[in-house]
């Protein structure tokens, strides 16, 4: 056991002077990659956006007034029978399309206009004191306190029938609101409300959507948001209308990220007159300018590599032939969309150069690179 040590001093000496004999120093090899040309993005519209559809105008209707709803409007069907307005129906502006109890509101209504007929005869008789006490005031007959207070009462009865006259207007737009009316020509979306139900002021109880001209809203990172203006052509495509492409154009471009996707909402309007888009389908967005809005290049996910001195920042090893050798340079990049496998680069490399897209983790910014076939 004494002698271990010993024979591994030895052992060590003795590489330690084959070392030292030989003079040779280790030289690490050039790591095996695999490199790929960049290849472009794609023409214009390549670049697609998952979005939804969306009316142009939606409007959420409620009662002003509270109430027993006592009708639904009803639609006719094909085989002749009538069922309830629901989703799916249309609906002409002014249309009516629910009703609440009318009674309450027209006895209501009745009151007021007796009491203003009341104040109506009140202001009459106290038109004629205060004629007579003015008559009197000028022959001396009355003192001028006895015709101020006759003035104060004729003004008094006055403001009262004011008053009144407008809580009788008031009464009448609350039994006109009894009637739910649509505002627009349009689609009803939702109704929330039954025959029986008791409904509060500013109850939902239809949603009615302008459809004839529809929404896309989809969303894009801020290396494209920065790049869009209104007007720029989109072209629209849903599974729900499968081999047709819609026509539209960017008409809202949100200044905010959302706080959650970190992405810019976008709007595209585009015709819809003959109703081929829902509300709620699923669709694709094709930005066409390219020039503006199409990144230039696409690389693999496996291409991207972290800066070893700055975590949050991306790069590519792009591979140049140096006098003979091949040779590998980190380039910084910003990265643009994910197109199924591949991630777009709108800074940094252009299509035609190459980078190594297997084996970027162990490699050195320019380290002799062998590129395996």
């Amino acid at each position: 056991m004494r002698g271990e040590p010993l024979t591994f001093l030895l052992a060590g000496s003795f590489v330690l002077l084959i070392g030292c004999r030989s003079g040779e120093t280790y030289v690490r090899p050039p790591p095996p990659v695999r490199v790929q040309v960049v290849a472009a993005a794609g023409p214009a519209g390549a670049v697609r956006y998952s979005g939804r559809i969306t009316a142009a105008t939606e409007v959420n209707l409620a009662f002003r007034v509270g109430g027993y709803v006592t009708a639904v409007t009803t639609t006719l069907q094909p085989d002749g029978t009538r069922r309830l307005l629901q989703a799916g129906d249309t609906v002409r502006r002014s249309a009516v399309l629910a009703s609440i109890r009318r009674s309450d509101y027209a006895t209501r209504l009745d009151e007021l206009r007796g009491m203003r007929e009341g104040l109506s005869a009140s202001v009459a008789k106290a038109k004629l004191d205060l004629d007579r006490a003015d008559n009197l005031l000028k022959q001396r007959v009355i003192a001028q306190a006895e015709y101020d207070a006759i003035k104060a009462r004729y003004d008094s009865v006055v403001g009262e029938r004011t008053a009144a006259e407008a809580r009788v207007g008031q009464a009448g737009i609350a039994l006109a609101d009894t009637e739910l009316r649509s505002p627009l020509d349009g689609v009803v979306i939702q109704r929330s409300v039954e025959v029986g139900d008791l409904v509060s002021p500013g109850t939902s109880a239809f949603v009615v959507a302008d459809t004839s001209k529809v929404k896309v809203v989809f969303g894009v990172p801020d290396s494209v948001q920065k790049q869009l203006r209104t007007d720029i052509p989109v072209t629209i495509r849903a599974e729900a209308v499968a081999g047709r492409r819609f026509r539209g154009a960017i008409t809202k471009i949100a200044e905010k990220a959302d706080e959650r996707s970190r992405v810019f909402d976008i709007e595209a309007t585009l015709d819809n007159r003959d109703q081929a888009l829902k509300v709620g389908v699923i669709a694709t967005a094709e930005l066409d300018d390219a020039a503006a809005v199409a990144p230039a290049a696409a690389v693999p996910l496996s291409a991207i590599v972290q800066l070893p001195q700055k975590r949050d920042d991306l790069a590519v090893f792009v591979v140049t032939s140096q006098n003979g050798r091949t040779v590998a340079t980190l380039r910084p990049v910003v990265l643009g969309d994910l197109v199924r496998n591949d991630v777009t680069i709108t800074k940094g490399v252009v299509p035609g150069e190459t980078v190594i897209v297997v084996g970027a983790s162990h490699v050195r910014d320019g380290e002799q690179v062998a590129v395996i076939p």
